[in-house]
């Protein structure tokens, strides 16, 4: 349910109250009200009793307790939907070109009851789910967007320590990269293969958060984002190549950190960072699958 307002202007919604929004808790925000409290409790589902400041997102029950700052409800409503009954992920596996479906349980795609659709979680540097991504449909569209006023996440579980690290422009790469290096294509995902490698998802690729750096130290890494094509400026005509200048920044963050990787690699498309031959965005997932990677 949308939420009650007096402007339809997002950028008039209070800070504290759009993580509560994004993920469909119906809350009744009157103007400068502090407080403000929504039809029914997420977790309880009990009427009226669950309140919300508007300024600093704690949050609170007064019948089932749970209560917390903004942070801590994404925590407390993504372990609450483990509980839940949910869509089968085949039909998503379909949807993303993946193997199983149990790589998405793996990675912790979990079914949203209050907006139903599917969500995503990511992690900071200590293993801790810092933000929680809806899969939700823009304009005909599908996309990850972030919980908003909460910083980006790396996807994958941080706390695997291997030697090598190979680091994906996103979610549905890193599955489908995971996937093959960890299982036994022959035994129906039933024979782990124990890779010695760690598959760790992006958000973007230009996103390296410095606190991030340290997972990396020490070890080998393998930066594998997209062929993206450059694109030229109607306004100005400078060609941009953002994909490739993420990455090298990414590259140069991980190699000037002050403990930095063993080794770091890429994969080069092509002499300037993409191939011209392979579609624009062409990925990982697509060239392991074998879509649309024809010239």
């Amino acid at each position: 349910m949308a939420y009650k307002k007096k402007t339809e202007k997002t950028e008039d919604i209070p800070e504290g109250l759009k993580p509560f929004l994004f993920h469909g808790v119906d809350l009744d925000w009157k103007g400068n009200n502090k407080e403000c409290v929504a039809d029914e409790c997420p977790f309880c589902h009990k009427e009226g009793k669950f309140s919300v400041n508007t300024t600093t997102s704690k949050f609170d029950c007064k019948v089932c307790g749970v209560h917390g700052n903004g942070i801590e409800f994404i925590r407390h409503y993504y372990d609450a939907l483990n509980s839940n009954l949910i869509p089968s992920h085949e039909d998503l596996r379909i949807d993303r070109n993946l193997l199983s479906p149990k790589t998405l349980v793996t990675w912790g795609v979990r079914w949203s009851y209050l907006k139903n659709e599917w969500v995503v979680p990511a992690y900071n540097e200590e293993g801790k789910l810092c933000q929680l991504y809806a899969y939700r449909n823009i304009k005909g569209k599908r996309r990850l967007l972030a919980t908003p006023t909460f910083s980006h996440g790396i996807f994958g579980d941080v706390t695997y320590k291997k030697s090598t690290i190979v680091l994906c422009e996103g979610i549905w790469d890193s599955m489908a990269l995971w996937e093959c290096l960890e299982y036994d294509k022959n035994h129906d995902f039933k024979t782990p293969k124990k890779s010695e490698v760690s598959v760790l998802g992006l958000p973007g690729c230009n996103i390296m958060r410095d606190n991030w750096l340290p997972l990396f130290s020490g070890k080998r890494v393998v930066v594998v984002f997209d062929n993206d094509h450059p694109i030229t400026n109607e306004n100005t005509g400078q060609v941009q190549q953002a994909g490739w200048k993420g990455l090298q920044s990414i590259v140069s963050k991980l190699r000037g950190s002050n403990k930095p990787p063993e080794s770091v690699d890429i994969l080069q498309w092509g002499p300037e960072g993409y191939n011209p031959l392979l579609p624009d965005g062409c990925d990982v997932r697509d060239y392991l699958t074998g879509a649309e990677v024809s010239a």
